[in-house]
């Protein structure tokens, strides 16, 4: 009698033990369920237009299920009733990473939850309800592939760029500041930072520079760096720090801005209303400064960094007679002042005959007996980035002459009826006799005749 108790305790236990695993298998299954699949979509109606999850958007975030369920979200279905208020109240549900640090905040992004599109680049359907009161599934989304190329080749729309700008001026400052940047740009970094300490910008002893005084060093350019170290790699270039370059997200408005903050003075005075201003050029398309030496400085590397843009004068200075820009010997920033001119042309004079003559000064004058052209402009006959002809001339004499002088007044083929050219037009041409082109001092010189 004794035994057969005990093997019905025996049996009684097992079966408590089996239906305890059985429970335990349905809870584990049932939670899984609940949660969102990193390759799947969810529609929930509510508001103007139904609210789309997508699993693989927050995957491709680093998160996994339990970071939501259950410290967000209960595993209940249906727990989670987002009123209107709760969008910035910002403590709970969606908006406890959605409020503008982890993730974008609800204000000025309704579209991106309502409806608009779905994170996989699928148009988001309109939630309808069928007769047994479900929604339908949701359209199939894009590959993987598909959009994480559409992600990373996705532009900031230009209200967005200045919505971002404006909050990284209300973000605070980082609490270690440089030692912070330097953990990540270091000298295996895409952009490293560590030649930066062998320039002026960042001498300690100078109170103008970022790093002087009790200036915030890097962060004095790039602008508050919080939300720059708390976002994810994706991230880093779109909005959460102000770069620099022409290929920037930041709008070349703001990069300037931060440059002229120190750069307003001498050379760069007349920079606003420039012509490189109003063509919306950044100061770090031309100017590199996390190096030992800005390339745009040095004489020789000068001209490779304005020819960038400038191709029609770089095609002339490969022609036969030309300024010795390409030895070094010439600069771009000698005859030219990028940052603003008095005239036109991005002169470093007011006029382009007062600059050449600074260089050609046997050319300037006064003189007894003046030559028109030379008096008002040399481009009149010289081409000065480069051309086929001798001394930069725009054309070959006596065409070039012959342009203002009429030959009418001044026979240019022989008299004796023969068609050859006249000896006038052979070798030099009009300079056989009128040696004094740009003027003379000789009391017989009316006609530059010497």
């Amino acid at each position: 009698m004794g035994m057969v108790k005990t093997r019905w305790k025996t049996r009684e236990a097992a079966s408590a033990f089996l239906l305890f695993f059985a429970a335990l298998c349905a809870i584990v299954f049932a939670a899984q369920a609940l949660a969102v699949p990193d390759d799947e979509e969810l529609v929930f109606e509510g508001g103007p237009k139904p609210v789309i999850f997508s699993g693989k958007a927050h995957a491709d975030k680093g998160l996994v299920c339990k970071d939501c369920h259950t410290g967000i979200f209960k595993r209940e279905k249906g727990n989670a009733k987002i009123a209107f208020e709760d969008h910035s109240a910002g403590k709970q549900y969606c908006f406890a990473c959605h409020n503008g640090t982890k993730a974008y905040a609800p204000e000025g992004n309704c579209n991106k939850c309502h409806g608009n599109k779905s994170p996989s680049g699928a148009p988001a359907a309109p939630a309808v309800k069928d007769e047994a009161g479900k929604a339908p599934a949701p359209v199939p989304a894009a590959g993987p592939a598909a959009v994480k190329q559409a992600a990373s080749t996705a532009p900031v729309a230009p209200m967005s760029k200045a919505a971002a700008v404006e909050r990284l001026k209300q973000t605070p400052f980082s609490k270690e500041g440089v030692n912070t940047c330097v953990g990540c740009h270091d000298e295996d970094n895409e952009y490293p930072i560590f030649p930066l300490f062998k320039t002026k910008h960042a001498a300690a002893a100078d109170p103008r520079t970022p790093f002087g005084g009790a200036n915030n060093k890097c962060e004095s350019c790039h602008g508050p760096g919080s939300i720059h170290i708390k976002a994810k790699k994706d991230e880093k270039r779109g909005g959460s720090i102000i770069n620099f370059g022409k290929n920037a997200w930041t709008p070349v408005k703001d990069q300037n801005e931060k440059c002229l903050t120190c750069h307003q003075t001498h050379q760069r005075i007349e920079w606003k209303g420039s012509t490189h201003e109003f063509n919306q050029v950044a100061c770090a398309s031309c100017h590199s400064i996390h190096v030992v030496k800005d390339p745009v400085r040095d004489r020789l590397q000068q001209p490779r960094v304005c020819l960038t843009c400038h191709k029609s004068e770089e095609s002339e200075l490969h022609l036969r007679s030309r300024h010795p820009v390409r030895e070094g010997k010439v600069a771009c920033s000698d005859c030219h002042n990028v940052h603003g001119e008095d005239g036109t042309g991005l002169l470093v004079k007011a006029s382009l005959r007062e600059k050449c003559v600074s260089c050609h000064a046997e050319k300037r004058g006064p003189f007894l007996w003046e030559h028109a052209p030379v008096a008002e402009d040399c481009m009149l006959c010289h081409a000065p980035h480069g051309t086929n002809q001798p001394a930069l001339l725009n054309k070959r004499v006596p065409q070039l002459c012959q342009q203002c002088h009429d030959p009418s007044g001044h026979p240019s083929t022989r008299l004796d009826g023969s068609k050859l050219p006249s000896a006038y037009l052979q070798v030099k041409s009009c300079l056989n006799c009128h040696s004094a082109v740009h003027g003379s001092n000789h009391p017989s010189g009316s006609t530059l005749l010497r």
